[in-house]
């Protein structure tokens, strides 16, 4: 048996009294009428109570409409059960319901104006007590045209112009802004003349209930642009947070709140030149670490100086680095060095190998890293890669020409 759903002739409908026809093994109350929303159509479900008890979800199956009693917490019940043939008496959660119609019809009229004026076509919609989002076909939308689109549809909204709800025998005939392939009685929400869709959420009595539309973030996905947008209350209550949090970042940077972004800016730009300066000092410190490293070692004539030092985590600029220093020259006597930097964590590895060693380091690597599991690449003088498996690291070590000086691994921060 088919639920009479009450929204579709009275959205403003708060209280109702039903039968209870079935209450499933998974607690899903099934009432012969309701006026509860079930969650359709990219719309939010209503809240609200069934005798009391809380109703924590409203689902639709097939052509029935089923309401879900929450459990209070801390038990796994619903504080009050029902029983078929019992006449129960419901009641909406009106705040929420009036927000999320605003947010429906604003969702009508901001798809027709976006169409209208730029040949958007409204791909999806979401929307929740918490948020609500429209997907438009347009891969860019800069902010001069959101500024223009928005203020269309806030004037429209100011105009108050009517939204009636119709049901009609089919789609012939009708001029719907997005086709439907549904056949039969078609439920058809109308405003004024400017939009006329096939849809059987609730909506508000005109334009002018919506209150104001704000249009928030915009972002790419896919080929298309998502915009965030907020009505009525809940455009008044983002506004204000907004307010809010433009002077705290005020207070931050001790100034007025329009030359918040400047001040950012600069802060932003002086940052990355300081972030910048740092990682070469970094550099240089590790390039020096790593003469250091092989100065230490001692003068070694014409042999060759083969040097393994283990990191834990990566192999990044600072152990690039360190390898440089170690295998550049190390005073007037011709440095023959080789070292092979080992991640322990991730398998990576970095070989390089002085001009000096007659070391080809490429060379290596194609010889040994097929049969270990070693991957990777470079140039004779330096190769980097990563093993199949990070055991596989110390059978990579052994290969190096001997003998071979453990430098002191680099410990965990």
């Amino acid at each position: 048996m088919h639920t009479e759903r009450l929204y579709y002739e009275d959205c403003y409908l708060r209280e109702f009294t039903a039968t209870v026809l079935s209450v499933g093994r998974d607690g899903a109350v099934e009432l012969d009428r309701s006026a509860f929303y079930p969650e359709s159509g990219g719309q939010a479900h209503d809240l609200g109570a069934i005798e009391g008890a809380a109703v924590g979800r409203v689902t639709e199956h097939d052509d029935r409409v089923l309401h879900f009693l929450a459990a209070p917490p801390g038990n796994g019940v619903p504080a009050k059960t029902v029983s078929p043939g019992e006449t129960v008496h419901g009641a909406i959660d009106w705040e929420r319901r009036f927000d999320l119609m605003q947010h429906h019809t604003g969702q009508h009229l901001l798809s027709a104006i976006a169409e209208d004026l730029y040949g958007w076509k409204t791909e999806s919609v979401h929307m929740s007590a918490e948020s609500a989002t429209i997907e438009l076909g347009a891969e860019e939308i800069g902010e001069a045209s959101i500024e223009r689109l928005e203020r269309e549809v806030n004037r429209r909204i100011q105009e108050n112009l009517p939204v009636r709800i119709a049901t009609h025998a089919s789609a012939e005939g009708i001029r719907l802004r997005k086709a439907t392939e549904r056949f039969g009685p078609l439920r058809v929400v109308s405003i004024a003349d400017l939009d006329h869709s096939a849809c059987g959420g609730a909506h508000v009595r005109a334009t002018g209930e919506i209150g104001s539309l704000a249009i928030g973030r915009a972002e790419r996905i896919r080929k298309n642009t998502r915009l965030e947008f907020a009505c009525g209350m809940r455009a008044a209550r983002l506004a204000r947070r907004q307010s809010g949090w433009l002077r705290e970042a005020a207070a931050v940077f001790q100034s007025s709140p329009d030359r918040i972004a400047e001040l950012a800016a600069a802060q932003r730009d002086e940052l990355a030149a300081l972030s910048k300066r740092l990682r070469t000092l970094e550099t240089q410190e590790s390039k020096r670490a790593g003469g250091d490293a092989r100065r230490a070692l001692g003068a070694t004539g014409n042999a060759l100086c083969c040097a393994a030092r283990r990191v834990p985590d990566a192999i990044g600029d600072a152990e690039r680095a360190f390898a440089q220093g170690f295998c550049e020259r190390a005073g007037a006597e011709p440095n023959r060095a080789i070292l092979l930097t080992v991640a322990l964590a991730t398998g990576a590895f970095l070989l390089r190998a002085s001009p000096e060693a007659g070391f080809d380091a490429k060379a290596w690597l194609l010889e040994a890293g097929p049969h270990l599991g070693a991957k990777g690449g470079g140039t004779p003088e330096m190769i980097s890669g990563r093993m199949a498996k990070p055991e596989g690291l110390a059978p990579l070590i052994a290969t190096l020409p001997f003998p071979l000086v453990e430098l002191p691994s680099v410990a965990t921060i």
